[in-house]
């Protein structure tokens, strides 16, 4: 495969503008900035690693790590579908970009998020305000958190308890996502504000009214008993000591501060024990590990020691019937907070008659969960339930389910949505009927799609070509940025393609003949496994394995294309013959023909 000028370049330009920001990582890895987890959270192996494979998230991370704004590689990733869906998206598909002369606040709002964005500025803070202004304008957020504070100080324990108040500090347990907003936003005076109103700025992720509110993940995922304090006397909103949120890990009677990012000032920024004793004093830090210690009567509730699979577990079918039902009430905002949830008691529990209410819900957002369980009997039934949903998106899921049979794959081929049907052509086991049924297809990107998957299987195509592009990208920084290379056997970081592994995965992009291929990749496997790894170094055996397994599946679909060519089934069908001319020399590199 050749390439243009342009694509060279822009190959160039990425690889560069990828090594500088991995240097700049590396940096913050040497001063301490970040921790060798934060950093293996970003980066395997010398690239970049999961949701940071995006050139636009990890600058934005690592804005908001520069300016320790206290969020983590954790929080971008708890929150990657609204970052995603609501700012990333619609930024690289100028979506985002402002609207001449709209000097609404919507348009300012989506002014500022594009001029951070296109200045390479943004940070995690900003992501949220942008977010959170959308989601909050017209939810009546102030009205129904201000019951919540009105109801809480009055003895209603559902989603906060008062725990301490004295002429200085007012205390608060919180135990739902509205408890957290509502007390971490809550000024001296118990009234709910709206940053940075009355009590100026403040960025806690657990005080975000959106479905990006990190409370849970904190109280539930990590084990921590979570307090905000609120300063009362001489209360200051440009003050770091109006807010304090100081959160305890219990292990039977062991508790202890959890020093950290959970434990933060009003300016969200980590404080430890000693600062924590100079701002409230040692006596209400006592009160406050008391508290976490002993089990707790009358109107409070028990400190459980806390596991997020034994919590979700533990929770009845009547019980999230209950959860549901509120659920269904709330605006939108709290909707998408237990939306996020019914992912983990999919995950969790083992009450059939939950699951089951789970994926027969009636909102597809909810439903959608059901791709989550693991309980055998419930689990079977789910793809079944997808393909024949009234919901499209739903039908959409159905079609990346493992082991999908061909009676449901020719329900999906015939679907009514476009979209359904293009999901489907990516398929790796897509039976030739059902891609000739395809080709076909009146949809013309469902049209492209299958025509460029047979003129691959029909051609002595590279793998980069063929329905297995994004794993030949995936394979080749595999060995591109993964081989420790080392000068005394003559390879360099200047000169990454001496080694054979590089060599091989480049083919990916150069050889046609991927049956010669993949004996090539077989005899450097046993090579490797009779002399060692080259270069002393274990991941070039992981790398020649995954290479191997997806040149098995590339041929595996060739081979059975030249049947279904040979037998004469593509003519009968009525391809066009530029996708029906096998030659001798494919057949005889399939084995299917002697020289």
């Amino acid at each position: 495969m050749k390439l243009s000028k342009r694509q060279l370049s822009l190959i160039i330009e990425n690889f560069l503008l990828l090594e500088h920001n991995k240097n700049e990582f590396e940096s913050l890895l040497s001063n301490g900035s970040i921790t060798d987890n934060d950093y293996n959270q970003i980066f395997k192996r010398g690239q970049p690693k999961g949701i940071f494979k995006d050139n636009t998230l990890r600058r934005v991370l690592y804005n908001t790590l520069i300016k320790q704004q206290g969020h983590s590689a954790d929080d971008f990733i708890a929150n990657f579908n609204d970052f995603k869906n609501k700012i990333i998206t619609p930024f690289n598909s100028k979506q985002l970009a402002p609207r001449n002369n709209d000097i609404s606040a919507k348009g300012k709002a989506r002014q500022k998020i594009y001029d951070l964005l296109i200045n390479g500025n943004a940070t995690y803070d900003d992501f949220q305000e942008y977010i959170e202004f959308r989601e909050t304008r017209e939810s009546g957020g102030t009205n129904r958190l201000q019951i919540v504070i009105d109801e809480g100080f009055a003895g209603n324990t559902k989603h906060f308890e008062k725990v301490y108040e004295d002429n200085n500090w007012i205390v608060c347990y919180p135990k739902t996502y509205q408890g957290s907003i509502a007390t971490a936003r809550m000024g001296p005076d118990k009234k709910y504000y709206t940053p940075p109103e009355v009590i100026g700025a403040l960025s806690w992720c657990t005080a975000i009214d959106s479905g990006n509110n990190m409370f849970l993940n904190y109280h539930r995922s990590l084990n921590l008993h979570m307090y905000y304090l609120t300063k009362k006397a001489g209360f200051d909103p440009n003050s770091s000591d109006k807010k304090l949120c100081l959160s305890f890990v219990k292990q039977g009677n062991n508790v202890k501060l959890y020093e950290g990012n959970a434990t933060v000032n009003g300016n969200n920024r980590s404080i430890d024990k000693a600062q924590v004793v100079d701002i409230i004093g040692a006596d209400l830090l006592e009160h406050l590990r008391k508290d976490v210690i002993k089990p707790h009567n009358g109107s409070h509730s028990e400190r459980k020691q806390i596991t997020r699979k034994e919590y979700y577990a533990s929770v009845s079918a009547e019980q999230f019937k209950t959860l549901r039902d509120t659920a269904q009430s709330m605006n939108e905002s709290d909707f998408q907070l237990f939306i996020r949830e019914v992912k983990e008691y999919a995950m969790y529990s083992q009450d059939k008659d939950l699951l089951m209410m789970i994926l027969n819900d009636d909102n597809p957002k909810i439903a959608s969960a059901a791709v989550f369980i693991k309980m055998p009997e419930v689990s079977a039934i789910v793809t079944d339930r997808f393909v024949n949903s009234p919901h499209a998106n739903l039908r959409a899921k159905a079609t990346r389910r493992e082991g999908l049979s061909e009676d449901l794959m020719w329900a999906l081929c015939k679907d009514d949505d476009p979209k359904v049907r293009k999901m489907l052509t990516y398929r790796k086991d897509l039976p030739m009927d059902i891609k000739v049924e395809m080709y076909y297809d009146n949809d013309e990107l469902v049209h492209r799609l299958i025509s460029y998957d047979l003129k691959a299987l029909s051609e002595f195509a590279p793998m980069s070509e063929t329905s297995y592009e994004d794993e030949s990208s995936e394979i080749n920084q595999m060995a591109m940025f993964g081989v420790e290379y080392e000068e005394e056997h003559g390879y360099s970081e200047d000169n990454p393609a001496g080694s054979k592994i590089f060599q091989l995965t480049e083919a990916f992009y150069t050889e046609g003949n991927t049956f010669k291929l993949q004996k090539q990749f077989e005899n450097y496997l046993n090579h490797s496994k009779e002399v060692g790894p080259e270069l002393d170094i274990p991941y070039t055996i992981e790398i020649a394995e995954y290479g191997l397994e997806l040149l098995k599946g590339a041929n595996k679909q060739r081979r059975e294309y030249y049947e279904f060519v040979m037998s004469g089934m593509a003519k009968q069908a009525g391809l066009p013959r530029k996708f029906q001319n096998i030659s001798r020399t494919q057949l005889v590199a399939a084995g299917m023909l002697d020289r």
